[in-house]
């Protein structure tokens, strides 16, 4: 996912001089609790737009696909994020230090069975109204 920033940090880089950059997520909950993500109110990431990249990261991983948040100015560099992938099929072994710009997400280790993968990507809007005669 290219963007205008290096990744995701803990705080808008841009107006906290404190801010700094997470290399890697295997946890979305640790994230969460490592940095404040907005909405676009009052949030320390304006727009909203990183928050959406991390949903989209978060779906993406869930199906198991490592996912890497990127300044696209460093587009160039995305071969290397290839190699590493593709070294990790060959050998089997996985080596984070070797993705060494922007956010990287780990992939689950359990992404859902072909069948079920739609089913992640559908969007969710509506209600579900459960009487006390389905409760029981």
């Amino acid at each position: 996912l290219m963007t205008d920033v290096d990744g995701v940090y803990t705080a808008n880089p841009r107006t906290d001089p404190d801010a700094t950059r997470i290399d890697f997520v295997r946890d979305f909950d640790e994230l969460r609790r490592r940095c404040k993500l907005g909405d676009g109110k009052d949030s320390n990431w304006g727009t909203g737009g990183m928050s959406a990249k991390i949903s989209a990261a978060a779906l993406a991983t869930s199906l198991g696909v490592r996912t890497v948040i990127l300044n696209a100015d460093f587009v160039a560099r995305i071969p290397e994020y290839v190699a590493a992938e593709c070294e990790e099929k060959l050998t089997g072994k996985f080596k984070p230090e070797r993705f060494t710009l922007g956010t990287t997400f780990e992939k689950s280790s359990e992404p859902p069975r072909e069948r079920k993968r739609w089913i992640r990507s559908l969007q969710r809007r509506g209600t579900l109204t459960v009487d006390a005669g389905a409760a029981h």
